[in-house]
C-alpha cells in the first residue's frame, strides 16, 4: 500500500499559496496599478486572512511592496506577472476569448510548461489556414490549432481528451453524427457540432 507523505497537507496549502501569489502577479500586471486586499478579495474570492498571507510571502520574496495598504508590485515581481499575463493570454487565444477563456486561463497558466506555452504561440500564428475538424475527410492527420467553445465543461472535457494546440491527431472514421480520431494515445469521439468549434491544419 502506498503511504501519504506526512507533509502533503503542507505540501497541499504551499502549492496554494503559490498558486494565489500568481494569481494576484497576473492581476497587479491586468490592472496595471497598485492594488488594496479588498481589491484582491474582491477579483480572486479569497478571504482577508489567505490574502494578507499570500502578500506577505510576496513581501518576503521580493514581489511586492505593501505601504499604506496598497501593494505595488517590484522589478522582480514584474519579471514574473509578465510571463504569466503572456502565458495567459495566449491560452485566451486558443480557446477563442471571452469570459469562458479567462475563467479557464487561470487554471491552465499554472499547469502548462512555459515551453508549451511557446508551442501554443506558435501555432496559433497558423490558425489563418486552418480548417474546421468537420472539413476533413477520414485518414486525415493533422494538428490542432485552437478551440472555440464557451462551455467551460465542454472545454473542459476536450482538454482531457487531449484537444490542445501542436497535438497530433488521426481521423479514424467519419460519421453523420461525431468523429473517431486517435489522439493523445487514445481514441476519442468528437460529436458533428463540437467539430465545427476546433481548428486543425495538416
Amino acid at each position: 500500500m502506498l503511504k501519504e507523505s506526512p507533509n502533503l497537507e503542507k505540501d497541499k496549502k504551499f502549492n496554494w499559496l503559490n498558486l494565489f501569489i500568481g494569481d494576484i502577479l497576473r492581476l497587479l500586471r491586468e490592472k496595471n496599478k497598485s492594488l488594496s486586499i479588498r481589491e484582491i478579495m474582491d477579483d480572486t474570492n479569497v478571504d482577508k486572512y489567505e490574502s494578507q498571507r499570500a502578500v506577505k510571502t510576496m513581501e518576503k520574496q521580493g514581489l511586492v511592496r505593501f505601504e499604506n495598504n496598497n501593494i505595488s508590485i517590484t522589478k522582480e515581481g514584474s519579471r514574473k506577472a509578465e510571463g504569466l499575463y503572456r502565458a495567459h493570454k495566449i491560452i485566451e487565444n486558443f480557446l477563442g476569448g471571452g469570459k469562458h477563456a479567462h475563467i479557464i486561463a487561470h487554471t491552465l497558466e499554472h499547469i502548462l510548461s512555459d515551453e508549451k506555452v511557446k508551442d501554443i504561440k506558435e501555432i496559433l500564428s497558423r490558425k489563418k489556414n486552418a480548417i474546421k475538424l468537420d472539413n476533413v475527410e477520414s485518414g486525415f492527420k493533422g494538428i490542432i490549432i485552437a478551440v472555440e467553445e464557451k462551455d467551460p465543461k465542454i472545454i473542459a472535457r476536450l482538454l482531457g481528451l487531449g484537444i490542445l494546440p501542436g497535438n497530433e491527431f488521426e481521423i479514424i472514421k467519419r460519421r453523420k453524427d461525431s468523429t473517431i480520431l486517435f489522439i493523445n494515445g487514445r481514441m476519442a469521439v468528437i460529436g458533428t457540432n463540437l467539430c465545427k468549434k476546433i481548428f486543425v491544419i495538416k
